[in-house]
C-alpha cells in the first residue's frame, strides 16, 4: 500500500512540473521565426493574432466583445486569470492585437 501512495504522490508531483503544450510545430511553422521564437517563450506582441496568442499564452479565462472602434473594426478583449490575483487583458481590433493592460509584474510583452 505504501508503495502505491508513493506512485501516485510522484505522478501528481510529476505533472504539475510538466508545462503545457499549446500547439504542435506544424501549427506554427508558418509563422515568422520571430513570432515562432515568442510563442515557444510564452510571449505576446502587438498585431499578434487570436490563434498566435492561443498558441503562445493558452486559452483565454473569458473573451469579452466590445462596442466597435470608431472607424468600425471588431474589438474584442481577452482576460487572462492567474493566481486568483494576476489579470492581463488583450484587446484585439480586426483580429489584431493591439493593447495590453496587466498587473502581472513580469509580463513578457516582447
Amino acid at each position: 500500500m505504501r508503495y502505491l501512495f508513493a506512485i501516485l504522490l510522484l505522478a501528481v508531483m510529476t505533472a504539475s512540473c510538466v508545462n503545457e503544450v499549446r500547439y504542435t510545430s506544424k501549427e506554427i511553422e508558418d509563422y515568422t521565426p520571430e513570432i515562432r521564437d515568442r510563442i515557444q517563450r510564452g510571449e505576446v506582441d502587438f498585431l499578434m493574432t487570436f490563434d498566435q496568442v492561443r498558441y503562445s499564452w493558452g486559452a483565454p479565462s473569458d473573451i469579452r466583445m466590445l462596442p466597435p472602434a470608431a472607424d468600425g473594426k471588431e474589438r474584442i478583449q481577452w482576460i487572462y486569470k492567474k493566481q486568483a490575483v494576476f489579470t492581463s487583458t488583450l484587446t484585439f481590433e480586426d483580429g489584431k492585437l493591439v493593447e495590453i493592460s496587466s498587473n502581472e509584474p513580469y509580463l513578457k510583452r516582447k
